[in-house]
C-alpha cells in the first residue's frame, strides 16, 4: 500500500502526460549566453509567451543544465507564487527529479513545465 503522504509520487503521476511535444520538430535555440536566456525565460513566462519561453529554456538547458531547473523553480516562486500553488509545487517536484526527467525526456519535461508556468495565473507579490 502506498503511503498517503507520498505527495511527490502523486505530483509526478499527474505530470506524466508531459510527452506531448513533437520530438521531430527541431526547436531553434536563442543565440545568446545563459544570462540572457535566463532573463528571456522569465520574461516570456510572465508574458505567457510559450514559444519564446521554451526556446529560452532549451538554450539555458544546453548551456547550463543545473541552472535551468533552479531558474524554473525561482520563476515559479517569484512570478506564479500564491496565485497557483499547485503549479509551484509541481515545478519544484519535476525540477528536482532528474531521474524522472531523464526517463520522460528532458525536452518533453521542459516543454511541459514551461507551458504550464506560462499559462498559470500570476501573482508577483512575493
Amino acid at each position: 500500500m502506498r503511503d498517503k503522504f507520498d505527495w511527490r509520487s502523486r505530483v509526478l503521476e499527474r505530470f506524466s502526460d508531459c510527452g506531448n511535444i513533437d520530438q521531430h520538430q527541431p526547436v531553434e535555440l536563442l543565440s545568446c549566453n545563459r544570462w540572457i536566456a535566463s532573463s528571456a525565460l522569465q520574461k516570456a513566462i510572465r508574458r505567457n509567451d510559450v514559444e519564446i519561453a521554451f526556446r529560452a529554456a532549451l538554450t539555458l538547458h544546453k548551456q547550463d543544465r543545473a541552472n535551468a531547473c533552479r531558474r524554473l523553480i525561482a520563476i515559479a516562486f517569484e512570478d506564479v507564487g500564491p496565485a497557483a500553488l499547485d503549479v509551484v509545487i509541481e515545478t519544484v517536484v519535476v525540477a528536482t527529479s532528474a531521474d524522472w526527467r531523464a526517463v520522460r525526456g528532458e525536452e518533453a519535461a521542459l516543454a511541459s513545465i514551461v507551458s504550464r508556468r506560462a499559462a498559470a495565473c500570476k501573482d508577483r507579490s512575493a
